[in-house]
């Protein structure tokens, strides 16, 4: 059952590259919440590229909130009324300079709906090969590699550090494969 939450005042804290927001909620019982909301104005792409010797392609981005890098796919932001499909395939080049003849779209999840709105969609890469050099964004520091499913696993067994949306984006291709 959804609880009928009704909104009797919103304060942008902060506008930026994200928003912050706080929305005083009033919940049924006439109580009030205050209710903090990190607003990305877009959506964004993960990428999960299969190299042409069944390899995958993964990404050890640094993240500044754990102050250290961890493992994921490449990904970045949908820009307004961009298909995912040509989002992931701009975002797959300019991270890691790999292209792909075969794309298939697998489905979309929320990070964070806790305190973000901002949905993940999971797109296919497969038959990537190296084409160019990456177009980092000033703020990217990344890092690429090729792992076969049997390492990626054995690194999940061992207890490996991934990124959440790495391991969401493993588990649909998974599913979808049946693996």
């Amino acid at each position: 059952m959804t609880p009928n939450f009704k909104v009797v005042n919103e304060k942008i804290i902060y506008n930026g590259f994200l928003t912050l927001k706080v929305d005083e909620l009033l919940k049924d019982d006439q109580s009030s919440l205050l209710y903090h909301v990190v607003l990305t104005k877009c959506d964004a792409v993960s990428i999960i590229a299969k190299t042409t010797d069944d390899s995958f392609l993964v990404t050890g981005e640094y993240r500044h909130p754990i102050k250290k890098s961890i493992t994921g796919f490449p990904g970045g932001r949908v820009e307004k009324n961009e298909d995912l499909v040509e989002a992931a395939k701009r975002e797959l080049k300019e991270e890691t300079g790999y292209i792909a003849p075969d794309w298939s779209y697998l489905g979309s999840s929320y990070a964070m709906p806790a305190v973000c709105e901002q949905k993940i969609h999971f797109v296919l890469a497969e038959g990537a090969y190296k084409d160019s050099n990456t177009k980092l964004d000033p703020f990217e520091v990344i890092t690429i590699s090729e792992l076969k499913m049997k390492d990626i696993n054995k690194k999940i067994i061992e207890g490996f550090e991934f990124d959440g949306i790495f391991l969401s984006a493993l588990n649909f291709y998974k599913i979808i494969k049946g693996i």
